[in-house]
């Protein structure tokens, strides 16, 4: 299984994705360019490996949060949902279950 941006299609999806919020997120040269690095880096990896590694940096950015902080970002991500395909959305649903069970000290 890969993830949208984890496949050797990794710039040409990010290039889709990046089209279909054209007008509703700005994004800076310099974010598009880590954008392509990060699409770069995380192409071949599996679907699993990806979220391990969300897992990981989800404890590592959220270690300085509360609880709710933390709950209000996920919230912030479930908004993207209707803008994304069915497959896509399924993924998003995973990836929220699995950033819903990293533990938050309250």
């Amino acid at each position: 299984m890969n993830s949208e941006l984890g496949n050797n299609n990794g710039i040409k999806n990010l290039e889709e994705i990046l089209e279909k919020f054209k007008g509703k997120i700005e994004v800076k040269p310099e974010q598009l360019e880590e954008l392509r690095e990060l699409a770069n880096k995380y192409s071949n990896k599996t679907e699993e490996e990806l979220m391990l590694e969300v897992m990981k940096y989800s404890k590592i950015f959220s270690k300085d949060m509360t609880k709710k902080e933390y709950m209000d970002k996920i919230k912030k991500l479930e908004k993207i949902k209707p803008f994304l395909n069915e497959e896509q959305a399924e993924k998003l649903d995973k990836l929220v279950e699995i950033l819903k069970k990293v533990d938050i000290k309250e």
